[in-house]
């Protein structure tokens, strides 16, 4: 099998080429912006190298993130544009599963981890049954307290290659991608060409303005709680039935005139618990979830109540932030969360007054 392999989700524009499990040819070409001129001669130049013709490729491999969002589009682009005027299957590899081939055979719970180019970095955790979590971006002081609470673990990714060993580590990367573009199977939901952001686009954004949620808002944090639990999401009107409750305490988060999220509690007695907490996905990741833990914290403090949680076991951004907020972990359901054919655990957490 002829393979065409492109990798541009990075600092740079590597092209490589792959007959069977033979590399034919590999470039390696340090850039932080210019990809879109320099990509098609590079492939131009890998294929005469090998001495192939774009008739003869069986599939195009392509890193589909995460990484620059510049690159990775750049990349995904020529790649699916190749395999339309060629006819080819184009396969996307995400750039965890890269790691995580390389590494599996440590018998190790796995952290991948990949640079970011910015203090929140780019993280999925791999137990060692070989399930993958759900990524999401971690600063070190978080990846240092997940280590921490998970057995048998090491860390891997390219945050820890030496300058001196960056070169190899680009050559293992995009030669591990066009294994795994030759294993794929087409028609592989998981390898479709499809940008793997983890994060919003870059944008200013102004405080959120916290305040009590009235019945107006109800439409827009419903839409809110949709984006992020699809079929799982509350109505308008189980939201209007909490909240008409005297003992539901819920707050919204603005910023301008947009509701970007909220969080509903219910106080029984001497304990607090967080029914549901939503951050529209534009606007995560930038402190608006924080802002609304802490309103709640304040709440259930002035009652001098415990407060509760239960939160997925694999969501690992969200359990780094509520213990970020003083919550620790005081129980587990098992398969308590339904996903698709997966069952996940619950974790429950409380904030001690």
């Amino acid at each position: 099998m002829l393979i065409l392999g492109i990798d541009s989700a990075g600092d740079g524009c590597n092209i490589g080429t792959m007959h069977d499990d033979q590399i034919l040819s590999l470039i390696l070409q340090p850039m932080e912006r210019g990809q879109d001129s320099a990509m098609l001669p590079l492939i131009q130049q890998a294929l005469a190298e090998a001495k192939i013709s774009f008739d003869a490729l069986d599939r195009i491999v392509v890193t589909r993130g995460p990484g620059s969002f510049t690159g990775l589009r750049i990349g995904l682009a020529t790649a699916r544009g190749l395999g339309l005027a060629l006819n080819k299957p184009v396969i996307g590899i995400d750039r965890f599963s890269i790691y995580y081939e390389q590494c599996k055979s440590r018998m190790k719970n796995l952290l991948v981890v990949l640079q970011s180019k910015r203090k929140e970095l780019y993280c999925r955790y791999y137990p060692q049954d070989g399930t993958a979590y759900e990524p999401t971006m971690m600063t070190l002081d978080e990846i240092d307290v997940f280590c921490k609470d998970h057995e048998n673990i090491i860390v891997v990714g390219d945050v820890l290659a030496e300058k001196s060993a960056i070169t190899h580590a680009k050559e293992a990367e995009i030669h591990t991608a066009l294994k795994l573009g030759a294993k794929a199977v087409i028609g592989d939901l998981s390898c479709n060409p499809k940008p793997l952001y983890v994060r919003p686009p870059d944008v200013t954004m102004k405080a959120p303005v916290i305040s009590k949620t009235i019945l107006t808002d109800i439409p827009a944090i419903a839409a809110v709680h949709a984006e992020n639990f699809a079929a799982y999401a509350w109505t308008e009107t189980q939201f209007k039935s909490s909240l008409e409750l005297d003992t539901t305490h819920a707050w919204t988060a603005r910023v301008g005139s947009q509701i970007t999220g909220f969080i509903v509690c219910q106080a029984t007695q001497d304990q607090w618990d967080i029914l549901m907490i939503g951050v529209a996905p534009t606007h995560q990741r930038h402190g608006i979830g924080e802002t609304l833990i802490r309103q709640a914290l304040q709440g259930a403090s002035s009652d001098k109540a415990k407060l509760f949680l239960d939160v997925a076991a694999d969501n690992v951004a969200a359990l780094a932030l509520y213990k970020k907020c003083g919550f620790v972990q005081t129980g587990q359901r098992q398969r308590y969360y339904v996903r698709g054919d997966k069952q996940i655990d619950a974790v429950l957490l409380t904030r001690f007054p």
